[in-house]
């Protein structure tokens, strides 16, 4: 008989017996006949499975390792702090106006250019549509 249909009445043992895992002699007491390596293999198996899907939190000792992600603090601003901020942002706005109408800009173009960037645009053929 399969021992994966007899899972339940192992599970049900384990909580009369108040224990997280069964032995072998355990097992077969359980079930009422001998158990073949192959059927004991399919229940550690399935035992090994359950116990790394439930209870990886509980034995792992990684976590007591590891640092832990400091969060960024919020900056706390006030509203003075902030009007002050708006106040020389504004300041600095208005020189530049003013700098700006008084002199006249001018752009100097580059007289040596890089070979790199330069191209040229030649006529090769020309065709007319009628």
């Amino acid at each position: 008989m399969d021992i994966r249909k007899e899972v339940n009445n192992l599970e049900k043992a384990k909580q009369a017996f108040n224990v997280h895992t069964l032995t072998r002699q355990e097992v077969e007491f359980v079930l009422r006949r001998k158990l073949n390596d192959k059927e004991w293999k399919t229940y550690e198996t399935i035992e090994s499975r359950k116990r790394k899907q439930t209870n990886t939190e509980v034995y792992s000792v990684k976590h007591l390792f590891r640092q832990l992600k400091k969060k960024p603090k919020k900056p706390d601003f006030s509203y003075s702090d902030i009007a002050k901020h708006a106040a020389i942002k504004a300041q600095r706005l208005q020189a530049k106006k003013q700098q700006q109408g008084s002199y006249e800009v001018y752009r100097i173009v580059k007289l040596f250019k890089s070979k790199e960037n330069s191209y040229r645009i030649e006529k090769i053929r020309e065709y007319k549509f009628d």
